[in-house]
């Protein structure tokens, strides 16, 4: 009698030590594929092994989590993404879900977490942390919703664009021909007005202000 072939799993993580503690973690229950730690080669990963699932860092070199998620979802439809990342935001948790991502947990989860966060997402179920805090309802939520940032200054619109291109403040102030301080002061209001929480997230709202946001918010977490 052969026995049950353990599901592949993919780990996308440039850190050494935090992917090779993911290894670890999963080479016990789960057939786990050599790390990579470059964002530029998930797909070809993904097309040769088809993995059951994938763990995915989004600050990735070569090529950003985010921006791999709908690619990996057309090329292996049946490989389910659990994002895994430092940035507990809701905002990027919000935007991982609707390009496709089937899960989302923090890095600061305990291993019993991500234990479950797996087999949830490899049963075909939505998988939130308890660690992301709930998007907040009412005006200043804001969510990253088209319709709210239509709602942005033009100076704000022209702010989260340079964003986009990977302009620092520096960069930002010389082509907008306004000061660091002001900048700094309109980055800070952008962040409250579309809820984001960190720096980090307000980027990576910037990089998908252009991608289809027509399938489902992120699901509750467990437990709330």
């Amino acid at each position: 009698m052969n026995p049950v072939a353990k599901p592949i799993v993919l780990v996308a993580e440039d850190h050494e030590m935090v992917g090779q503690g993911l290894l670890a973690l999963l080479q016990d229950q789960y057939d786990v594929l050599e790390l990579v730690q470059d964002g530029s080669e998930v797909l070809r990963m993904v097309a040769t092994h088809h993995p059951a699932i994938l763990l995915l860092d989004l600050a990735l070199p070569g090529r950003n989590g985010l921006d791999l998620i709908k690619d990996v979802k057309q090329q292996s439809p049946t490989t389910a993404i659990l994002v895994v990342t430092m940035h507990a935001d809701p905002v990027l948790a919000r935007l991982a879900f609707r390009l496709g991502a089937d899960g989302f947990v923090s890095k600061g989860a305990d291993s019993l977490e991500l234990l479950e966060a797996i087999r949830s997402v490899s049963l075909g179920n939505k998988y939130l942390s308890s660690q992301v805090p709930p998007l907040h309802t009412g005006p200043q939520s804001a969510a990253a919703e088209p319709s709210l940032l239509r709602k942005l200054t033009r100076k704000q619109m022209a702010i989260m664009r340079g964003i986009a291109e990977g302009l620092t403040t520096e960069e930002l102030a010389v082509r907008l021909e306004m000061s660091v301080h002001t900048v700094y002061f309109h980055r800070r209001n952008i962040r409250r007005a579309l809820g984001i929480q960190s720096d980090d997230g307000l980027a990576h709202a910037a990089l998908m202000m252009n991608f289809s946001t027509e399938s489902e918010d992120p699901p509750p977490s467990p437990g709330r």
